[in-house]
């Protein structure tokens, strides 16, 4: 679990610090303040660098890795897109301007790093290895790479590697656990594969309770067997099954999120705009409902929000006696282009909610 956070060169955050997190954090702020590349920072942190989840992420906005290019053009094309991850999009093969997550500020102990590097392939022991150079002055014989740092051990992949938006080195470096929910919700494949890594154990309980959030008369869910399988519900005094889909957004945006949860045990849950499609009456509720579970599965929980029934219905399951410890409220500002944090305690936040204080 994140104690702090300290994020450099990443995208909006030249230079971020966050001296104290929760087990649940809840951030906010006005558009164009980093709110989601927050969430990114730290599943870049949790999955230790994978690159099937940088490849995610560039995704979604539009990026992606060359595959079928010359190797030059690989190499330039996938320049392109990684250099989009970093502050300004500058571009550094001297490793100075490199990206690192992690809990404190030059420390390479729970932290991870990427930079753009020279290398060259060497021969340790009869064994290929790769060796940074940090002066090509005269040399002919070097490669461009990006250099994977995670805590004192690197890792470097060529830039012109076709399959570098498919490298995971989770069979070298374990991970914790990290589920990431986007504002959307979640592609229905991941759905499938999150339900049948709990179907049929008692975290099935888990999520049919937080569905009862909504329609108290749910009794079972189960997925369909079709090709595109959907989940279902059977409803007391109902023998007909009934496809939650048709029950609204409300309630499928609960099944993301508990289903996202109860998968991520010892690791990290990430909520882009946690509130979508749900009702004001129950997010206080939901929220009851994730922290317990992320204190009873040891998941620490980030998710991000523009709504005022989101703060509010947060504020008063924090303000618990049990959860005053578990949680933090963070708000992001942008001034004049330079992201700042402002921290708020349990009764700090109760203090602003109840007298109305805009902090979104």
């Amino acid at each position: 679990m994140l104690n702090s956070l300290y994020i450099k060169n990443y995208r909006a955050f030249n230079e971020l610090t966050i001296p104290k997190l929760g087990r649940v954090n809840l951030i906010t702020g006005k558009n164009n303040t980093g709110k989601s590349s927050l969430l990114e920072a730290v599943a870049l942190y949790a999955s230790q660098l994978d690159f099937l989840i940088i490849n995610y992420f560039l995704r979604s906005r539009g990026d992606k890795f060359a595959i079928e290019n010359t190797e030059f053009d690989r190499r330039n094309e996938n320049i392109k897109t990684l250099s989009t991850l970093f502050t300004n999009k500058e571009i550094n093969f001297d490793n100075k301007l490199g990206i690192y997550i992690g809990e404190k500020k030059d420390s390479k102990q729970n932290s991870v790093h990427l930079s753009f590097v020279y290398f060259q392939e060497i021969l340790v022991e009869g064994y290929k290895s790769k060796e940074i150079m940090s002066n090509i002055n005269g040399s002919i014989d070097f490669e461009e790479g990006i250099e994977i740092g995670v805590n004192d051990k690197e890792y470097i992949i060529a830039l012109d590697n076709e399959n570098l938006g498919q490298k995971t080195l989770a069979s070298l470096y374990p991970r914790e656990a990290v589920s990431f929910i986007p504002s959307s919700g979640i592609h229905y494949k991941m759905l499938n594969e999150f339900w049948d890594k709990i179907a049929l154990t008692e975290k099935e309980n888990h999520i049919i309770r937080a569905l009862q959030i909504i329609e108290e008369k749910i009794e079972r869910i189960s997925f369909t067997m079709d090709n595109e399988r959907k989940p279902i519900v059977k409803l007391k005094d109902n023998p007909t099954p009934e496809y939650l889909r048709s029950m609204g957004d409300g309630i499928n945006r609960i099944l993301n999120i508990i289903l996202a949860l109860v998968n991520s045990e010892n690791g990290y849950l990430l909520i882009d705009e946690i509130e979508n499609g749900l009702h004001y009456s129950a997010q206080e509720k939901l929220w009851e409902v994730i922290f317990k579970l992320a204190k009873d599965l040891k998941v620490q929980v980030f998710a991000t929000t523009h709504s005022n029934d989101a703060i509010h219905a947060f504020e008063e399951i924090l303000n618990k006696q049990t959860n005053k410890d578990e949680g933090q409220f963070i708000r992001l500002s942008n001034k004049n282009g330079v992201i700042k944090v402002v921290e708020f305690s349990a009764e700090e936040l109760k203090t602003a909610t109840d007298s109305n204080i805009e902090i979104r």
